[in-house]
């Protein structure tokens, strides 16, 4: 329900996409198509506050940029024999395509933890605590938990560096699921209200929303783009 009409240059821009239908999956199939693409990632990341090293990709949406997201985090954090020991923590109010990402890469439902929520409906930091430190006891292996920066439901922020204090902590990957709310970090008078965000790991985050581009164009990107590619490369024949 939040996706916003495009703008006409993003209309243009999709009208010529299809109608020169280019591929663009590499530089060597459309060099230039590649250069702009580059050269906005590295805007964005600048504007979030990641460093140098931190790269992302284009997807068809949010769903596939948190998809993506928890594969990095998964294999940046387990080595794969501890896969099935894995523990993400969500709340109560994060998007439902975060649990069927985590699903998809073998997260099963029994090792998803729904934090609660405080009264502004973000996610409780002592009760995440409180939950790592349990699954640790058990012998399981905490490697995820996924903030939000602007809830569907109610547009709430979860309380990023405190997050990422605890990740810290725990040795644990953060990321923030922007989809809704990342764009705010472009506006000097709300920016503050995604404190912290800079911090994240990765983060996940929809053009098609406040930014007015045409229905699937979503972001992720990563502190360091090495992790993406050690999750995605691969070497054809």
């Amino acid at each position: 329900f939040i996706p916003s009409t495009a703008s006409p240059l993003s209309w243009l821009g999709d009208v010529m996409t299809t109608a020169y239908n280019r591929h663009a999956g590499s530089a060597d199939n459309q060099p230039a198509v590649w250069r702009i693409e580059q050269k906005l990632i590295r805007w964005l990341n600048d504007q979030v506050g990641f460093p140098a090293e931190a790269g992302g990709i284009f997807v068809s949406g949010g769903s596939m940029a948190n998809l993506t997201a928890v594969t990095i985090a998964r294999d940046s954090i387990l080595p794969e024999e501890e896969w099935c020991r894995g523990v993400a923590y969500v709340s109560g109010q994060t998007h439902s395509s975060v649990e069927k990402g985590l699903r998809i890469i073998g997260t099963c439902s029994q090792r998803i933890r729904r934090i609660p929520t405080d009264e502004r409906f973000r996610m409780d930091v002592k009760a995440l605590q409180e939950a790592i430190r349990e699954d640790l006891k058990n012998g399981l292996r905490p490697y995820l938990v996924v903030a939000t920066a602007g809830t569907t439901n109610t547009g709430s922020v979860d309380p990023l560096r405190r997050i990422r204090s605890v990740c810290d902590r725990y040795g644990m990957w953060m990321h923030v699921d922007g989809a809704f709310g990342a764009s705010a970090v472009l506006s000097r008078k709300y920016r503050h209200e995604l404190d912290g965000i800079g911090t994240a790991d990765s983060l996940s985050w929809d053009a098609h929303k406040w930014l007015f581009q045409t229905i699937g164009c979503s972001m992720v990107l990563v502190r360091s783009q090495d992790r993406m590619l050690e999750s995605f490369s691969v070497h054809p024949e």
